[in-house]
């Protein structure tokens, strides 16, 4: 037995030389890595910490990263947006607003050469104001942290100022949206009007409804207070009831009655905005043309690499509100199956919408992330990232990444 033991030796017993070459050669390999000048960063050379480090590179294929926050810097630009089946890109660079110590006054949209007696029962109408201009001394708007630059549109202004159109109307109703459904505090600060949001998202929605006019001026206790592009009156709402935001839902909803004295005063209103499948399942049967129209301009916001967003609203009944609230009521109450009630109810409440709109907001890069994806690529390395709460067009992983970045993905 010991003579064969002597002859047939444990396999795991390795030869002193071979492990002295698997050393040097992985030693080599960390010398090529310190002097590869492709793999310089910030001016600095790429030091290999571990021996390891080659074999363990070599075995990676797959890499899957959160995009917000990693890839991505949380500094959101308000780029383009779909209004009533037509798109607004945005003018190359914003112009007539008077920059002070960081904050401006948003841009005003041309006076009205039509007549200010319609009246509507949408969420506003255009009717609201009284001289269609809206002066100097309106309410500054400081810049927020989390927005890079403001939006302007000069065709959203021309298209304002008519004010009797559908169009304008649905220009309004869609801004409006977006300065009024959403959980926002703003704050003074150096005499202007300063946003906080818990997302940068949705401060970069508040922000952009500032740009073009209305105005979030805050909420006192229930009421909520805006400033429209149509005048210096400030309209108010009383907040019943904040549908809020789930990864679940994925989406979010306000309901609210008009206090302010005008067309639709004491109307209840449903303000809905959220990832377009959700939106789209629960919108009324009128609106199959324009969700087509608005479905194609999603899909070339999301090739551009955009996050996107469904805006939809809907007039409530006083009686059918009433007892909807009431079984709201009694299932924030619960005990057992809270959450799943909670959320039958909402759901009872946000079918038969309205379409608005869709948004399409750009969250800048970190620096070097497009050539890092595409020194990735040639590694032979695939690249993928998971999914966000609201934009549903993230599960297609190509029309997810920022525009700079789609061709990398293969």
């Amino acid at each position: 037995i010991s003579l064969l033991t002597l002859h047939f030796p444990p396999q795991n017993i390795v030869p002193i030389s071979l492990y002295i070459s698997i050393e040097f050669t992985r030693l080599v390999q960390a010398a090529y890595i310190w002097g590869d000048d492709d793999m310089k960063g910030n001016h600095r050379r790429t030091t290999a910490r571990s021996w390891n480090l080659s074999d363990d590179l070599g075995q990676i294929e797959y890499i899957f990263s959160d995009k917000t926050g990693t890839l991505t810097q949380n500094a959101m630009i308000f780029r383009q947006c779909s209004i009533a089946g037509k798109v607004y890109i945005g003018d190359e660079q914003t112009t007539g607003s008077e920059k002070t110590n960081g904050g401006y006054l948003p841009d005003k949209p041309l006076s009205s050469s039509s007549s200010s007696g319609a009246e509507s029962s949408n969420v506003n109408s255009p009717t609201d104001g009284q001289d269609g201009t809206n002066g100097d001394d309106g309410a500054k708007v400081k810049l927020a942290e989390q927005v890079l630059a403001p939006f302007h549109d000069s065709q959203i202004d021309a298209d304002l100022a008519k004010r009797d159109s559908e169009q304008a109307r649905g220009i309004y109703n869609f801004f409006m949206n977006l300065a009024l459904c959403h959980t926002v505090l703003t704050s003074e600060e150096d005499g202007m009007i300063s946003y906080k949001a818990q997302s940068p998202d949705e401060a970069a929605l508040v922000q952009a409804a500032a740009d073009v006019g209305f105005i979030f001026l805050g909420r006192d206790k229930d009421t909520l207070r805006v400033q429209t592009p149509h005048g210096d009156d400030v309209v108010e709402f009383q907040l019943l009831n904040v549908l809020e935001f789930t990864s679940a839902r994925k989406r979010m909803s306000v309901v609210i009655r008009k206090v302010s004295e005008g067309p639709g005063q004491d109307d209840l209103i449903l303000l809905t905005k959220g990832a377009d499948n959700v939106i789209f399942e629960r919108l009324a049967p009128s609106n199959d043309e324009l969700k087509r129209q608005t479905d194609k301009h999603l899909e070339d916001f999301a090739n551009e690499g955009l996050r996107t967003l469904c805006l939809a609203w809907k007039p409530l009944d006083e009686e059918v509100y009433e007892d909807w609230d009431r079984r709201y009521h009694e299932a924030t109450t619960l005990i057992d199956n809270r959450e799943e009630e909670i959320e039958r109810v909402s759901d009872e409440l946000e079918r038969g919408l309205n379409l608005l709109g869709a948004t399409a907001i750009e969250d800048k890069l970190q620096d070097g992330v497009p050539e890092a994806i595409a020194d990735l690529k040639r590694a032979g390395i695939k690249v993928g990232r998971e999914t966000d709460a609201f934009d549903s067009r993230s599960h297609s992983l190509t029309g997810s990444w920022p525009a700079d970045l789609g061709r990398y993905w293969r």
